[in-house]
């Protein structure tokens, strides 16, 4: 999952036609503030993006799947 590399907590994408945040990085345990390793962790592997078309996905293997970075995260967002 070398795609992974340099994804961060806030970051916009663009995945399967779906626009979101990142807002896990599993496998190296990052987390939003709004989506806490007690509620995630126990997936071990993949990202969390919360799209604005439907709600918080769990991608625990981004093989054969096109990720568009739309920008980095906005440190404003981050507390």
């Amino acid at each position: 999952m070398s795609v992974l590399r340099g994804m961060e907590i806030g970051d916009r994408i663009r995945i399967h036609g779906m626009t979101g945040r990142v807002v896990g990085v599993i496998t190296e345990d990052k987390f939003s503030p709004d989506h806490p390793p007690e509620q995630w962790a126990h997936l071990e592997v993949g990202i969390l993006v919360d799209t604005n078309e439907a709600g918080v996905i769990h991608y625990p293997n981004l093989d054969g799947i096109k990720v568009e970075k739309i920008s980095n995260r906005d440190t404003t967002e981050m507390s």
